[in-house]
């Protein structure tokens, strides 16, 4: 359960609905959660040379203590009283390498960011949140300002037909399943198997398209099951299918109503790092509702 959450925030107008998403998922267990409000803060004139050393530190503190009351305010007119929320504004160059340092010195067990939105960039989705999930050791659950209705719809993509996954969709699922757990919401899981008709006509088989098709659906399916329940998740439904896996999930977040999407990520490193390419970043670009990403790492 997620009870050490760390909340990054840069334009102040986001700071109710993202509260009140944290404020959700710590309603179980109020007084024993934590709710952390960072901001980071940059200015490049700080960045001077040597021999202004002193201004500089100087004009670093100036800002700091001048962003800091505006955040202070900006929370406490959210008004969440009954639950345990502080405030940091820290220094850093790059948003999201500082986000990453202040959920690692808190202890964060869940990282929450509001989607930025920048229509001219060139990625899929803005660099900071692009980063922000790729290096990010826990959680990251990027949201909208929509807020979450009653029971929402809590979807797990998971992909059982790759071994070298096992580990990541048994994290994925956890972390749903908990998150559905905490936010009272009900949890459906899907698994996208690659198209068969591409190369069925190419090659011999005694099986007909539909039969192929509909026993990869089984063998998904009880895969899935398996690992729902070596995790002791027992409430859920399932979705198997075959396509283009962020077309197929684009369409499914749709037809359910989803409002959390939860998906596995893996952090790369080098020239891969910085290239586009990875399912989870072409799903997070397809579908409009709030998103967890999971760290291959994640517990």
């Amino acid at each position: 359960m997620y009870k050490n959450i760390l909340i990054a925030l840069q334009n102040l107008e986001d700071v109710r609905p993202v509260l009140s998403k944290a404020a959700a998922l710590c309603k179980t267990d109020p007084s024993s959660s934590h709710i952390q409000v960072t901001r980071v803060v940059y200015e490049s004139l700080a960045d001077i040379k040597s021999k202004y050393i002193d201004q500089s530190i100087e004009l670093k503190k100036f800002v700091l203590e001048a962003e800091e009351p505006l955040l202070e305010d900006a929370v406490r007119h959210a008004d969440l009283a009954t639950y345990q929320v502080e405030t940091a504004t820290l220094w850093n160059k790059r948003v999201w390498e500082g986000v990453i340092q202040a959920a690692a010195a808190d202890r964060a067990d869940l990282i929450l960011k509001p989607r930025s939105e920048d229509k001219s960039s060139i990625y899929p989705h803005p660099p900071e949140d692009w980063n922000l999930i790729r290096h990010s050791d826990v959680p990251v659950l990027l949201t909208r300002s929509k807020a979450w209705p009653i029971n929402p719809t809590v979807l797990a993509a998971v992909d059982v037909f790759d071994e070298k996954h096992e580990a990541l969709n048994r994290s994925v699922l956890s972390h749903a399943h908990a998150l559905a757990q905490q936010v009272a919401g009900n949890l459906q899981i899907v698994s996208v198997f690659p198209m068969l008709g591409v190369w069925l006509s190419e090659v011999a088989t005694i099986k007909n398209y539909e039969r192929l098709r509909d026993e990869m659906a089984a063998e998904s399916q009880a895969n899935i099951n398996d690992l729902c329940q070596s995790l002791q998740i027992t409430d859920y439904r399932i979705h198997t299918t075959e396509g283009m896996t962020d077309i197929v999930i684009e369409k499914l977040v749709k037809s359910t109503k989803t409002c959390v999407l939860v998906m596995g990520t893996k952090a790369r490193t080098g020239l891969s790092g910085y290239l586009i390419g990875n399912t989870a970043e072409k799903i997070l670009s397809r579908v409009d509702v709030d998103v967890m990403t999971v760290p291959t790492i994640a517990g």
